[in-house]
């Protein structure tokens, strides 16, 4: 349903680090961001970075209290959980320190929720 709307919504591609809104198809409102593809980018954990802190932007701007975001990038565009566990942890412990939001990290096995806990 997501990708059936935003073809119809948008003609042009999504940009790396561009945040677009979507009804709710999974929750009250979607945020799809396209994240940077680690092999693209010069310095591709600075790039993951940014959509990061575009996306915090963008909560802050909207006033949430509360979310649910996924690890962003890892996987398909060639990221691995490794290589951004600590970055990521780190972004997401200043970010809610500094704002009154809660930040639900939905990751999909145990293994790789023990990564992320080493850098809580």
């Amino acid at each position: 349903q997501i990708e059936t709307y935003c073809h119809n919504k948008w003609v042009k591609d999504m940009e790396v680090n561009e945040i677009r809104i979507t009804p709710g198809f999974i929750a009250k409102i979607d945020y799809t961001l396209y994240a940077p593809i680690f092999s693209q980018e010069e310095n591709p954990i600075e790039k993951l970075k940014e959509c990061y802190l575009k996306l915090f932007e963008k909560l802050i701007e909207e006033k949430f209290n509360s979310v649910i975001i996924p690890s962003l990038a890892t996987g398909f565009h060639g990221y691995t959980h490794k290589d951004v566990a600590k970055e990521v942890m780190k972004l997401l412990n200043n970010f809610c320190n500094q704002h009154d939001i809660t930040i639900i990290f939905n990751l999909y096995d145990e293994n790789t929720k023990e990564m992320y806990k080493l850098f809580s």
